[in-house]
């Protein structure tokens, strides 16, 4: 049985610390942040060989604890979907997803303190402390150690280095074991974390956030804490098992010839709603691919990427992509939006897949 150790705290951490605000001093700010993390999930091993880690952008304005804007954006995505938010303009947040053009509302009471931060389970940006010796002292007590291991220098900033572990443990038959490293990047004087690591060695997940951008009492534009979501948006209700209106009657495809199936997996709102995303992986000795389906909201598609080419002579709509490495197809089949990403696999090859779905 897998257990993290530090990882998924950070609303304990954050609600937990006498009401302090993001800044202890109460100041306006505005970050951006890199977040990336291995893929961790059930059938996912391919995915991650396949397209690596998961890349995120973070965009975080705050002015105070009832006014911030998180956006989260993904700068591999075929289709220019735009953000998703998270947006406190009062009493209430509201998060919004465009790839299901569906949103939550629920009262900042309660969501409590880690509302006011990005939804990872890395830490970064203003302490959530009075100061960095309390922040340490606290983490202390939820890992086997914590130490400053050195120096570093981040965005011009000297940052003192914590080392703290393990991160994961495993137990099986009574035994258990612990492994994985986590490290902080701390600026003391302006109090802000401007990374957070953890490599989870072979048990746990592995992730890197950085702070890329850091602008203290920036001009904000009107209507940035406007929390309204488009008017087309379904609201999901404040409960998890309130389901997003998303199509779940995905394309069935056989396994390749010549590939050997590895796993699969889905995302969903909740173990109560349908997935609004499957994917699986296949091998073919060194070759990786992954086939991903996403059902597309009633709103529909947005614009394609401007680097995407078109595909023509399918008779579907069909996108083509070359990265170092990495050929990806997308295509419009059904209300079904199917990519095909592979690493040994040629667009010919990957076209004739794309269209055998039933």
């Amino acid at each position: 049985m897998l257990r993290l150790l530090g990882l998924g705290v950070v609303a304990v951490l954050l609600v937990g610390v006498g009401g302090c605000s993001a800044q202890s001093d109460g100041e306006a700010f505005y970050l951006e942040a890199r977040v990336s993390v291995a893929v961790d999930r059930p059938g996912g091993e391919v995915l991650g060989e396949v397209y690596g880690p998961t890349e995120t952008g973070v965009r975080w304005w705050y002015r105070d604890d009832t006014h911030f804007r998180h956006e989260y954006y993904d700068p591999s995505a075929m289709f220019e979907w735009g953000p998703r938010t998270n947006v406190a303009g009062g009493d209430v947040a509201v998060f919004y997803d465009p790839r299901l053009d569906s949103y939550s509302q629920r009262s900042l009471d309660e969501l409590g303190g880690a509302s006011l931060y990005p939804s990872f389970s890395a830490i970064f940006g203003p302490l959530p402390f009075e100061t960095v010796d309390s922040f340490i002292e606290d983490w202390r007590t939820r890992v086997e150690r914590i130490e400053r291991v050195g120096t570093d220098e981040i965005l011009g900033h000297r940052v003192d280095v914590y080392e703290y572990g393990p991160t994961s443990g495993a137990s099986s038959g009574g035994a258990a074991s612990r492994s994985g490293v986590g490290r902080f990047y701390i600026d003391p004087e302006a109090m802000i974390i401007l990374r957070h690591t953890v490599d989870g060695g072979e048990m746990g997940p592995s992730f890197d956030a950085e702070v890329t951008v850091f602008e203290p009492d920036p001009a904000s534009d009107k209507g940035l804490f406007d929390s309204d979501p488009p008017a087309s948006a379904v609201r999901v209700g404040d409960n998890a098992d309130s389901c997003p209106d998303v199509s779940s009657a995905f394309l069935a495809f056989p396994i390749p010839a010549g590939w050997t199936f590895e796993g699969s997996g889905g995302t969903s709102r909740s173990q109560n709603c349908p997935q609004w995303e499957v994917f699986a992986g296949y091998s073919r000795a060194d070759d990786r691919m992954a086939i991903v389906q996403h059902a597309i909201p009633p709103s529909g598609l947005p614009d394609v990427r401007r680097d995407a080419q078109p595909v023509l002579g399918l008779g579907v709509e069909a996108y083509h992509l070359t990265a170092p490495d990495l050929e990806r197809l997308v295509v419009v089949r059904e209300g079904i939006l199917v990519e095909i990403a592979a690493r040994g696999a040629t667009l010919d090859e990957m076209t004739v897949i794309a269209m055998s779905a039933e």
